[in-house]
């Protein structure tokens, strides 16, 4: 629900601001849905960490979710990898 997305978005902001440069992997393998506030809290989050000279990756994101950020033309803003291990290979 809404209430935890804000909760997630606001931990990873906050680990954002206490590390610039950060490196972080999102693995979506256990993620079944993604709302429009979750779409809304990783737009913010990839706006933060590339305002903090870090990098943002997505891993293991389903067809069906994948389907979402083609329509939403997300799958340009964001660094989408098949895999966790080929996401981290390529920091």
């Amino acid at each position: 629900d809404e209430l935890f997305i804000s909760e997630i978005g606001d931990e990873l902001n906050e680990l954002v601001s206490k590390e610039p440069g950060i490196k972080l992997l999102l693995n979506f393998q256990a993620v079944e849905h993604l709302s429009s506030a979750a779409l809304g809290m990783l737009i913010t989050l990839n706006k933060n960490i590339s305002d903090k000279s870090g990098a943002l990756k997505l891993s293991d994101i389903s067809p069906q979710i994948y389907e979402v950020f083609k329509i939403t033309r997300l799958n340009e803003v964001f660094d989408i990898h098949d895999t966790a291990k080929g996401a981290m290979s390529s920091f």
